[in-house]
């Protein structure tokens, strides 16, 4: 057999994952995880700024730029976690998997509203 060996399948591969918190910390590590392993992430948080330089920081690590998307939202709020949603949606063609590492001290992103947020 010629050639060189491909590179071994990376499981994730095709999927779109939302990450709230995804700015720094536990989010930014997890981001970091999800797109070693082939996935198209959405960073979600509350700061704007901090999104984009985290979204900097995966790309500098070498993540593919089209495979990073940073989205502004306070997860806390309905409509905002919909916009959320859509947006990681449209990066694969589907939401499909997400992962909650943003802190709400208030309480208002509890299994009730996160069900109704996700459920589009």
């Amino acid at each position: 057999m010629s050639g060189s060996p491909s590179a071994p399948p990376r499981p994730l591969h095709d999927m779109g994952i939302l990450v709230t918190g995804g700015g720094s910390g536990i989010g930014l590590a997890v981001s970091r995880r999800l797109l070693a392993d082939g996935a198209a992430v959405t960073i979600a948080g509350r700061n704007e700024q901090r999104l984009q330089d985290a979204r900097q920081i995966l790309i500098d690590a070498g993540a593919d730029p089209a495979s990073i998307r940073a989205h502004a939202a306070d997860m806390s709020r309905e409509d905002a976690g919909r916009r959320a949603v859509e947006a990681a949606s449209d990066l694969r063609g589907g939401l499909h998997a997400a992962v909650a590492c943003a802190g709400e001290p208030r309480g208002q992103m509890g299994p009730a509203n996160s069900a109704r947020v996700m459920s589009g």
